[in-house]
């Protein structure tokens, strides 16, 4: 499993690569069958082509993500990184990843927790 640095470092990547607007860079994060859930509740997207259409979808959307502090969980899989949220230029919303990172240091599921506050 990757170590608290390596994950922390591939969920900054995955924020990054989302905010940089390359859409392949951020599936290159995932394996191939990771599951996105966003909004946490809906039905998970999975697989490469889901994970093209949902970053594709959020770059189309203008996000751009501030990420906090990175919180790398005891498990040695996840990380969760508070974060605030903007589309289009709109106003900051709180929001919460949580990333799970396997072995190979790929990206198995993302959970996104947005609120609706501003």
């Amino acid at each position: 499993m990757p170590d608290e640095p390596r994950r922390k470092a591939i969920a900054a990547d995955y924020f990054r690569r989302l905010n940089d607007g390359d859409a392949d860079a951020v599936v290159e994060l995932f394996a191939p069958e990771g599951r996105i859930e966003h909004p946490l509740g809906r039905p998970a997207r999975r697989g490469r082509d889901a994970q093209r259409d949902y970053a594709a979808a959020q770059i189309r959307d203008q996000v751009r993500i501030e990420t906090g502090l990175m919180v790398a969980a005891q498990d040695d899989r996840q990380v969760v990184v508070p974060h605030t949220v903007s589309r289009g230029g709109g106003p900051d919303r709180p929001a919460i990843g949580i990333l799970r990172i396997g072995p190979t240091g790929l990206i198995e599921q993302l959970r996104i927790l947005e609120g609706t506050d501003r």
